[in-house]
């Protein structure tokens, strides 16, 4: 199975939850969730719209069936482009080509993510080199930094891809053992809960088995002290 930006999300937030979804769980969307996921669609509509106005139509391609088909193109901005490289698959939700200034100097590849929040999270960033990483090894070059547009403004921020490359292998590497393993990992409740499809599942079996993480503010080291 493909370790997808969806999954690598999903791991961030919870790895049981990861493992769900890679299971294809019946999934249980709250009246919040489904707000969130529209005003998140929306968002993302309305800022790739802004977006592609900025260049030129002859500049703008959206959804590349390959990436190589326009890799020599003379486009400067790709929307809804999806990579796929080994085992890792990601849905970027835009791509920014610079033209190199100079002789000796590499084309460079911007991934852009949009994000409907105001305020932007260190998961967000992941998120945002997690598309660089996919890209970087497709392309087979090194992809330095990245931008998150996000919030009321459309305020860009660039992000520094290089120092989050590292964090980004590690959890793909234990994403790809969740995948591969016997057994789901431990059901840990956590603040995500509220906005997971999978609460009353994960709740009910909380529940079955008395599970520590139900009581609010304990941490995991009180836990595991509190396990049998």
């Amino acid at each position: 199975m493909k370790i997808t930006e969806e999954l690598f999300e999903a791991y961030l937030k919870c790895p049981f939850k990861c493992f769900l979804l890679s299971a294809n769980k019946p999934m249980t969307p709250s009246t919040y969730t489904v707000w969130v996921r529209a005003q998140n669609d929306s968002y993302r509509n309305c800022q790739a719209n802004r977006l592609a106005a900025e260049v030129l139509p002859n500049e703008c391609i959206i959804s590349p069936q390959r990436i190589e088909d326009v890799r020599g193109a003379r486009w400067r901005l790709a929307m809804n482009v999806i990579i796929r490289e080994k085992n890792l698959q990601s849905n970027i939700h835009a791509v920014r080509k610079i033209l190199p200034m100079g002789q000796g100097r590499r084309t460079q590849f911007i991934p852009v993510r949009l994000i409907a929040r105001n305020k932007i999270t260190r998961d967000d960033k992941l998120l945002l080199a997690f598309d660089a990483y996919v890209l970087s090894e497709h392309l087979g070059c090194p992809i330095g930094r990245g931008q998150l547009v996000h919030g009321d403004n459309g305020t860009t921020v660039s992000v520094n891809i290089a120092i989050l490359l590292n964090t980004v292998r590690q959890v793909t590497s234990r994403i790809a053992k969740v995948l591969s393993a016997d057994s789901p990992p431990d059901l840990v409740l956590n603040r995500h809960c509220v906005e997971c499809e999978f609460q009353p599942m994960c709740n009910r079996k909380a529940k079955e088995k008395d599970d520590l993480s139900l009581l609010s503010g304990m941490s995991e080291k009180e836990r595991k002290e509190g396990s049998p």
